[in-house]
């Protein structure tokens, strides 16, 4: 299985609507941290978008 995101910048997220429309408000540039579930064990991914 793969990993689940559970949160963008600290905000749990809901839905897939949610996440389509935070991803869609960020900019290029934008730093953001995704919190995700691997392997039953939670990780935090930061990055800046493209």
């Amino acid at each position: 299985a793969g990993d689940i995101i559970c949160a963008i910048d600290r905000t749990p997220l809901q839905s897939m609507s949610q996440f389509q429309e935070m991803v869609h408000n960020l900019k290029p540039g934008d730093p953001v941290v995704f919190q995700i579930e691997r392997k039953g064990k939670l990780q935090y991914l930061s990055f800046e978008m493209e």
